[in-house]
């Protein structure tokens, strides 16, 4: 512990920090920096398939997809690689990746499967305790 009195941040530093991010290995040698996102912008991202909002709220809650809900088995099919997609573009920082490739842009089907999970965990990790308060709260 450090004896030093703690200091508020400041909205300038805060935001700067947010923005920059973090430099992650993945399990392919590949360094990313990666960003977490709000729960603003999963929400902002829960559009598409109308089981996307559904496995966003799920997750979010702590549950399993379908559990208290109605998503079948073929809608969570469908609506996986969306949010995948979704939450890795509100993610990573660098190198850029987009919905839609170019030259200096990869898509998330550019990433491999464990390096998108390592994403997703870099992501998801702080929310679990967000998702049981949550749960607690219902």
């Amino acid at each position: 512990m450090s004896d030093q009195p703690l200091k508020v941040t400041s909205v300038a530093d805060y935001r700067k920090k947010r923005e920059e991010g973090s430099l992650l290995s993945l399990p392919s040698g590949a360094v990313f920096r990666l960003r977490k996102p709000s729960m603003g912008d999963f929400f902002k991202q829960a559009t598409g398939s109308d089981a996307v909002p559904d496995l966003f709220a799920a997750l979010i809650m702590g549950q399993s997809p379908g559990q208290g809900q109605a998503m079948d088995a073929k809608s969570l099919v469908v609506a996986l690689p969306e949010m995948v997609e979704k939450v890795i573009v509100a993610t990573v920082v660098e190198p850029p990746v987009a919905i839609e490739a170019s030259d200096n842009t990869l898509v998330a089907d550019d990433i491999g499967f464990d390096d998108q999970v390592a994403i997703l965990s870099f992501v998801m990790g702080d929310y679990a305790s967000a998702s049981n308060f949550l749960g607690q709260q219902r």
